[in-house]
């Protein structure tokens, strides 16, 4: 019995083997041949994400940044140094001392993250609230 149930694993991973495969050659080819045209999107409103820009992960001793909007994706291309490992097509894996630097980049970018676009909104809301209150 055991033998039958690691004969159908053992099945299964090399069916999805070729899958894997294919999907990672095709991320791959995304990332390799993606263009930049940070300097034609950077002035475009429309190239902005409508709540963030980018995503950050905290993942211990590195972070991810994963772009989200058009914007971010070319900032990310034309600004952070090729070297860098990457996280799926887009995601970028940067060392944790090294984080500030990149995220204030992309702030002075006009670039927003989650938690800048979450903070935006209730300072909007607090300046909403004490217009009320007078």
């Amino acid at each position: 019995m055991k033998d039958d149930l690691n004969k159908t694993i053992e099945s299964i991973g090399y069916a999805l083997k070729p899958d894997f495969a294919r999907i990672t050659d095709a991320a791959r080819d995304k990332v390799v041949a993606g263009p930049n045209h940070w300097n034609e999107v950077k002035d475009d409103p429309s190239a902005f994400g409508p709540e963030q820009d980018f995503d950050l992960l905290d993942q211990d001793t590195r972070w991810i940044f994963y772009p989200v909007s058009k914007a971010a994706v070319h900032w990310a291309r034309a600004k952070l140094p090729e070297h860098l490992d990457r996280w799926g097509a887009e995601g970028y894996i940067i060392p944790a001392n090294e984080i500030t630097l990149v995220v204030a980049s992309a702030r002075q970018a006009n670039l927003m993250s989650e938690q800048d676009w979450i903070n935006a909104n209730e300072e909007a809301d607090a300046k909403i609230a004490r217009q009320w209150e007078e």
